[in-house]
């Protein structure tokens, strides 16, 4: 603020920060996101997330990834995703290739 009658004392602009209250929105334009933005990018997040390394991947991913490996994959492809699940979680059962491979070839 500057005094009318001082001509010494220049005038001082300083902006004014504008403060919502709560937590900062996430996105650059400062709106929320409506729901089926999020969902949509929940989506591309899980999948994007599919095409890395098999040993990175969560179980949730390998899940889905075995899941849609059934309904339109290659076989040798859903068996190392099983693979990987058996491998993490200590399964009691033979692990390996000659597991899996030996009960194909008998099917």
């Amino acid at each position: 603020m500057r005094d009318e009658k001082d001509p010494g004392t220049m005038e001082m602009e300083l902006p004014q920060p504008v403060r919502k209250r709560g937590r900062p929105c996430k996105s650059s334009t400062g709106k929320p996101m409506d729901a089926a933005t999020r969902a949509y990018l929940y989506r591309r997040r899980r999948v994007l997330g599919a095409l890395r390394p098999i040993a990175e991947l969560s179980d949730a991913l390998l899940i889905d990834s075995i899941r849609r490996n059934v309904r339109e994959g290659d076989h040798d492809v859903r068996d190392m995703y099983i693979e990987e699940l058996v491998r993490r979680h200590h399964s009691s059962g033979k692990v390996g290739e000659d597991a899996l491979y030996a009960v194909r070839k008998v099917s």
